[in-house]
């Protein structure tokens, strides 16, 4: 009896595969296979039949939810999945970013990244994700020392140190420290060059620095730069449009705030601005009527 007993154990200690990973392969191909629904359903039946999974179901689950587009239901199981592993960095970083992509000033975003970045002192994107974090949420301060630690461990990565530079520039103007924040913003232009595809919205961040620091010809030189890599970029043709209009251009700044329209597409925030361009314009040269059909647009899509 002693001998089955000792047996019995021998058996119980031999490492073999968990009895989840079959269910967790299957899941994984069907998300290779682009079938996504069955990919959740499997997994939520998988997750509801034993509480105890590793994170990396969770977070299988929630890759399933996002290839949906259902960040709702991705941030639901995060938050089920930080309940059973509540030390998990990679759970906490993942649902703390698709709550903060979903509003960017929810605290509880917040509250996760920061958490994160604790568990995960050497992963440079989870300094980055709670920078950004707190630069929309008014915290400059906390923002720049994420973005100097994410920044410490991204050397040799260009669009990493590009995006983290444009973090601190933004952040150091916003505490009114005009120096550091042509200091970075140099540092981010430096590492857009190097890129293989130009970040324009990266660089229209320094032509509006530039701007606020009348600093127009400046600018523009990027402006001019932004538009030799991107000539699609409207943002950059309105902002040609305002210097164009200052310099008494009209007829110029008009033809590049029409291609911003043009190229605006369905973003409202991008038709907006240039509509209100385009109606001062028009109002200032005495043309009411071209005046009065942007103008009307802007009330039609007042918020």
């Amino acid at each position: 009896m002693i001998a089955v007993f000792v047996l019995l154990l021998a058996f119980a200690g031999q490492v073999g595969p968990a009895w989840h990973e079959p269910h967790l392969m299957a899941a994984k191909n069907y998300l290779a296979r682009g079938d996504f629904d069955r990919a959740a359903e499997a997994l939520e039946i998988l997750l509801s039949a034993e509480a105890g999974l590793p994170p990396e179901v969770h977070l299988t689950l929630m890759d399933a939810w996002l290839k949906l587009d259902r960040a709702d239901k991705a941030a639901e199981a995060g938050e089920r999945a930080i309940k059973a592993h509540p030390k998990s960095g990679p759970l906490l970083k993942r649902t703390g970013h698709i709550l903060f992509r979903r509003s960017y000033t929810n605290p509880r975003a917040g509250e996760l990244l920061e958490n994160a970045s604790r568990i995960l002192p050497q992963d440079p994107e989870t300094h980055h994700f709670y920078g950004q974090w707190a630069l929309l949420n008014h915290r400059e301060e906390a923002a720049i020392e994420a973005e100097q630690k994410a920044l410490a461990l991204s050397a040799g990565n260009d669009a990493a140190r590009m995006q983290i530079y444009t973090v601190l520039a933004i952040a150091q103007d916003k505490l009114g420290r005009a120096e550091q924040a042509e200091q970075a913003f140099t540092e981010a232009l430096a590492a857009n060059r190097r890129l293989r595809s130009f970040d324009p919205n990266a660089a229209l961040e320094y032509v509006q620095f530039l701007v606020r620091q009348s600093r127009e010809q400046e600018a523009q030189r990027i402006v001019d730069e932004t538009l030799r890599h991107v000539p699609q970029f409207g943002p950059a043709r309105l902002e040609r449009a305002k210097y164009l209009s200052a310099q008494g251009e009209n007829e110029k700044a008009l033809a590049e705030a029409r291609k911003a329209l043009e190229l605006a597409g369905s973003d409202p925030l991008q038709q907006r601005a240039a509509r209100a361009f385009l109606a001062r314009t028009y109002f200032a040269l005495g043309q009411e009527e071209e005046a009065q059909k942007h103008q009307r647009w802007i009330e039609e899509h007042q918020k």
